[in-house]
C-alpha cells in the first residue's frame, strides 16, 4: 500500500499557470512556522495555520479545497485509514492527494497519526514545505549524543 500518491486531471497550459500561481501564493505559509518541535527544537507550521491560509487563500482565487477520511481494507484484512486533499478551481483544474494514515486500531493513536497525516498531505499537495529541513541532522545528533553519554557512563562505571 503505497504512503501517498497524487492525481491531476487537468494538466493543460492553463491550468499549470493556475497551480504554479497558487504555489507562489502559499510560500506565504512556510514563513509562518509558529510551533516548536520539543524533541529536535526545529521550527514548523502546525496545522491550523495550514488550513486558515490555505482556506483564505483558496477563497481569493477560485479555488476550492477539501479534505476526507476513507477506510482500505488491505489483502490481510487490516483496515488502514487513508486521507485525502483535494485541490479545485473553478476551470477545471483538480489535484489530489491520498496519504496513508495508518493502521485503524487505537483511537489516540489514530488522532496524533491524523493530524500528523493531514498537515504533511497538505504539504505534499501543495508541494511546499512547513518545517526546517535537516535532513535527519538534529535526530541524528541527539542519536550520536545520546550514544556518546551512555559510553562515557559505562566506562564510568567500570572504572
Amino acid at each position: 500500500m503505497d504512503v501517498t500518491t497524487m492525481t491531476t486531471t487537468d494538466t493543460t497550459a492553463a491550468t499549470c499557470t493556475l497551480f504554479a500561481d497558487w504555489n507562489s501564493l502559499v510560500a506565504t505559509i512556510r514563513a509562518t512556522k509558529s510551533s516548536t518541535n520539543p524533541h529536535f527544537k526545529n521550527k514548523f507550521a502546525p496545522l491550523d495555520v495550514w488550513l486558515e491560509e490555505i482556506h483564505r487563500l483558496a477563497g481569493l482565487h477560485n479555488f476550492i479545497f477539501l479534505e476526507s477520511m476513507a477506510t482500505r481494507v488491505s489483502e490481510t484484512g487490516d483496515i488502514y485509514m487513508i486521507h485525502t486533499c483535494t485541490l479545485l478551481h473553478q476551470q477545471g483544474f483538480r489535484q489530489q492527494s491520498d496519504y496513508l494514515v495508518g493502521l485503524l486500531d487505537k483511537a489516540q493513536a489514530m488522532g496524533a497519526n491524523t493530524t500528523y497525516a493531514r498537515r504533511y498531505n497538505i504539504q505534499v499537495l501543495l508541494t511546499c514545505t512547513g518545517e526546517d529541513d535537516d535532513d535527519g541532522n538534529i535526530a541524528q545528533a541527539a542519536s550520536t549524543n545520546t550514544a556518546s553519554t551512555q559510553v562515557a557512563m559505562t566506562k564510568k562505571r567500570l572504572a
